[in-house]
């Protein structure tokens, strides 16, 4: 819950929102007191005045955990950190890995 609220008050806490751009397992920490906490803002950024979107030349990301509509336009905004949070619950929560690669090399998702 901690990290949905965190990833909340990006998106609507600031004049501009801010997308974290980077959310996967490495990127939360847990405090001395067991609390979740969003890890490493080096991708983050905030979204331009008038723009609803950051464009990207080159979609940057961990397979997988990037929405599809990043991957093919290059556009990020709050809802590709929704859905990068989406697949962090799964895999949590599945407690199986996001993918596999079978002994053929193909490549099986969760």
């Amino acid at each position: 819950m901690e990290i949905a609220n965190a990833l909340a008050y990006l998106h609507v806490g600031f004049p501009r929102p801010i997308v974290f751009k980077n959310i996967k397992l490495s990127s939360i920490l847990f405090d001395e007191d067991h609390v979740a906490k969003l890890f490493d803002f080096s991708l983050a950024e905030s979204i331009p005045d008038g723009e609803t979107h950051i464009k990207d030349a080159i979609p940057i990301g961990i397979m997988g955990f990037v929405a599809t509509e990043y991957v093919t336009t290059g556009d990020y905004n709050e809802k590709c950190d929704v859905f990068s949070f989406g697949v962090l619950l799964l895999v949590l929560l599945t407690g199986q890995k996001l993918y596999s690669i079978d002994e053929a090399g193909d490549r099986h998702w969760l």
